[in-house]
């Protein structure tokens, strides 16, 4: 093709293979959404669990619902992960909240989840993961 010959003569035909091979395979990967849809099927861990007060309250099955903190003073696309009773819970990890934006839900977006305890004979270590209630591909 006419590209390709311009490309011989100006010695990057090379590099055209390899734009034309990336082009052909991004068009078969995933969406960004897909991505986020996979992600949020297999829910997420909450962040800073064991930073929060009276969590061993909250160990079982619990309902509640996320909601962004721009104004966290470490990370301003932090996603809080609130109790339906109003106590924060923890956060959504740094690396996932991208795959709840992606997903297009408004906020408050309603969870359930499950916290756990485990104890190594000198200190409680809590953790807990949420999934996405009702959510719509």
């Amino acid at each position: 093709d006419k590209e390709a010959v311009q490309a011989i003569l100006e010695d990057r035909y090379d590099e055209l293979v390899q734009q034309r091979a990336l082009k052909k395979r991004a068009s078969t990967m995933p969406t960004k959404r897909e991505c986020a849809v996979v992600a949020v099927a297999h829910g997420f861990n909450i962040s800073g669990i064991n930073y929060r007060k009276n969590i061993a309250k909250y160990v079982g099955t619990f309902e509640g619902y996320l909601t962004p903190e721009p104004t966290n003073q470490f990370d301003k696309n932090a996603i809080a992960i609130f109790h339906n009773d109003g106590h924060h819970l923890g956060y959504i990890p740094a690396d996932s909240t991208d795959d709840i934006r992606y997903l297009g839900m408004k906020f408050p977006i309603m969870i359930y989840g499950e916290i756990g305890c485990d104890y190594d004979g000198s200190h409680r270590y809590f953790h807990g993961t949420v999934y996405i209630k009702n959510i719509r591909i």
